[in-house]
Parts: C-alpha cells; structure tokens; sequence
C-alpha cells in the first residue's frame, strides 16, 4: 500500500514538481534547455535546482565546461554548493570557490576562468587552460614560488615578490597584479603601474624576460611623463622585434630622441601608405609624433620668491639668500632642468603645451633643488624630485606648502612621500 498523509502527498508534489520542471525546460526553447542538451549526464544538468536563473544565462556555460574538466581535483561535492551573490560573475566564484579550494586564492586569481569575459559559450571564449592548472594547484596547496622553480609561472619572482603578488588587493586581471608587484618591489610609485596597467603590456604575460627589466628601467627614472609611457612601450616593443635590443646604458633623454625618430618614420609611412585615412590613422599619434612646442601658455599660477638670512659655511658671515619657485615657460628649460637634476623633465613638453600639467624649479639662490609637477585642472601638486629621483627633504616641503598655499594648490601626500 502506498504511503498516505501529509508528509507524503508533500514528497509526490516535489517530485512532480520537478519532473514538471525539468520536462518544461527540455521542451522549452532557449538557453536552459540548450545547456540540458549541451552537458547531457554531467554534474551540471542539475544544477538549476541551485540556481535556475543561472543555467538560463549562458555567459557562464564556458567556465562550467572547463569545470567539468578539473572534476577530478574537486575537494568538495557539487551538491553541497549554497551560490552566493546575484551577478553572474560572483555566482561562479563560489562555485570555483566551492568545488577547487582548499585555501582562499585572491580575487584577481578567479580571472583566469573567463578570462576574455562572459560573452557565451564558444571555443573562443574558453579560458586558459594553463592558468587554470595554475590556479587549481595554487588552492590546494603548492606555493607560487614551487610553480616558478618549475617553469609553470611565466614570471620569475623572488620569494619576496611572490608573497607580495599574493597580497595583491584591488586589481583585475593576473597581468595587472604582476605589474604591480614589479613596480612595487622596483621602487616605482603608483602612476607608474597604474600606466602600465593601461598599456598593452597590461593585457598579457609574454616576453617577461625582457619585460622586467624595461619595467625596472622605467622605476629607476625620474620626472618622465606618465603619458609618454605608452608611447616607449611601443617604441620598446619595436626595437625589440627588429633585432637584438637591451635598456642596459640607455637614457631617458636617449630613447625619447630615438623614439621621435621612429614616430617621424612612421608619419612618412603613414602618408605613403594611405593618404585617404591618413587623418583618422594618425589621431592617436598625433601628439606624439609632432615636436614639442618651443614655448608655453603660463598656467596662471604665480611664481613664488621669499629670501631669508642664513650662515655662510665658508665665511662664518651671515647673508641673504633667495629661495624661488618659477614656472618653466619653453622647451629649453625643461631640457636644461632634466639635464641638471639627471632626469626627464621634457618628456613633459607635450602634456605643458596642451595645457594639462605645468613643469616648476624650486631653486635657493642659483641652484636647483627639486622639480614640481602641478596637474593644471585640478591644481594639485602630484610630484616633486630632486636629482636622481630623491625625495624632497623637509625644508624643502616647507617652502613648497607655502607656494601652494599662497596659489591655492592641493599638495598631496603621494607627492611628498615614497609611498603606496
């Protein structure tokens, strides 16, 4: 006799229920019943039962394939899975979350999973298999280091690094967190990687041998445009793929010449190439293929003097000297603060002639001390260095509040102090 009651009319009911469900969306034409069709006896076909709305989206169906091949380093069965979140995106992290991790991975990490983003299920969308290995043996349990002794990293990192690349908060991609760990571990400061990360280095792992020493290269360099970046990298990336080529001995003053070289060559191509479209070609060069004015728009910030009475260290005398802080107005001064101060003030010729960013010298008497960069729209000071990259010291902020006080400047912190 078959049960009765109210317990039991309550199973039959769930169980027709589902049949109903499952039946309708065979049926049914769309996503859901196309990923029934699709994954047949897998794992996944119930999976709507998690979360329906999930399966009738078909941005994830990709990930949930690659899954499927990974089945055997599941650590946890797919029927203990609770999703969390409502976005697409953040419901399959807690499923890779669920099904692959012995250990938290950090967020960056998840992205090797849809990688070229959740636009549908296509072969061309598939993930990277080899980061996927990556990931999966990183959250179980072998160190990054384990994997670069091995050659299963493309990117050679110290213990240091790799413990830093770990940490690494706030950014997207795998790519964008190795740029930062580079940058951090070189010395360079936030702009610097947040450039880089704009930048079609930004966008992928290869080459990483040659890479990090231009990565390095550009840490070590003092007042260079942060546009002007972009515009190396190419030249870089050029020089590279026509014949030997090492950053070792090389300039800042130097690659900007044989940069502009390269751009005049390829405006001569452009032009003889195709005269009709030269215009829409050239738009994004335009800038950086054309010299750099001779001379300046004045920012409308004022230029600051003050002198006080100081000893002399030779004579013992007291005597009067002059503290300033000029705005520098033409090209030529920008060449001859970078070449002083060992830096490359003029790669901001460009970014000064468009108005964006105006170039000053603090200098006491006849000597200069630091270079300021002021970004013109939102008046706020955003770098100062001395020779060779130095910090500015303490008497030397102090003058410098007082200028931007005076042109109502915001001084930030970034500016004054090494720092992240």
């Amino acid at each position: 006799m078959p049960k009765t009651g109210p317990h039991a009319m309550q199973r039959a009911y769930k169980e027709q229920r589902e049949e109903a469900i499952q039946a309708s969306l065979v049926k049914k034409e769309g996503p859901a019943s196309e990923f029934l069709q699709t994954f047949g006896p897998t794992p996944f076909r119930d999976l709507h039962k998690k979360h329906r709305k999930f399966l009738a989206r078909k941005e994830g169906w990709g990930t949930l394939w690659h899954l499927i091949g990974f089945r055997e380093h599941w650590v946890r069965p797919l029927e203990d899975w609770k999703p969390k979140g409502k976005a697409i995106e953040t419901v399959l992290r807690s499923l890779i979350d669920h099904l692959l991790c012995q250990y938290p991975m950090p967020a960056f990490w998840f992205e090797v999973w849809f990688r070229r983003g959740l636009r549908g299920y296509a072969p061309e969308d598939n993930p990277d298999l080899s980061s996927c290995t990556q990931f999966v043996k990183l959250a179980q349990g072998t160190g990054l280091h384990k994997l670069i002794q091995d050659g299963e990293f493309p990117v050679k990192f110290t213990k240091k690094q790799a413990h830093a690349f770990m940490q690494q908060r706030g950014v997207i991609t795998v790519t964008q967190a190795v740029r930062w760990t580079q940058v951090q571990s070189f010395g360079g400061d936030r702009r610097l990687a947040e450039t880089l990360c704009k930048t079609d280095w930004g966008e992928g792992l290869r080459e990483e041998a040659f890479r990090a020493p231009v990565i390095q290269w550009f840490c070590n360099q003092a007042m260079i445009d942060p546009a002007q970046v972009g515009p190396l990298l190419d030249y870089i990336q050029h020089a590279k793929n026509q014949g030997n080529f090492v950053m070792k001995g090389r300039t800042a003053r130097s690659l900007m010449r044989d940069m502009g070289e390269w751009h005049k060559e390829l405006a001569v191509a452009d032009r003889v190439a195709n005269r009709q479209n030269r215009e829409a070609q050239r738009a994004t060069w335009v800038e950086r293929r054309s010299p750099p004015p001779e001379k300046f728009e004045p920012s409308g910030i004022r230029n600051w003097e003050t002198s006080r009475k100081t000893k002399d260290n030779r004579t013992g005398k007291q005597i009067q000297v002059r503290y300033s802080i000029t705005e520098l107005l033409t090209y030529q001064a920008l060449h001859d603060e970078g070449r002083q101060l060992h830096h490359c003030a003029a790669s901001y010729a460009w970014s000064v002639g468009k108005g964006q960013k105006s170039i000053w010298s603090f200098s006491i008497g006849r000597e200069k001390q630091v270079t300021i960069e002021v970004r013109n729209p939102t008046k706020t000071v955003v770098q100062i260095r001395g020779t060779r990259n130095r910090m500015p010291t303490a008497s030397e902020i102090t003058y410098i509040q007082k200028w931007a006080s005076e042109n109502g400047l915001i001084l930030t912190n970034r500016a004054v102090a090494r720092g992240w």
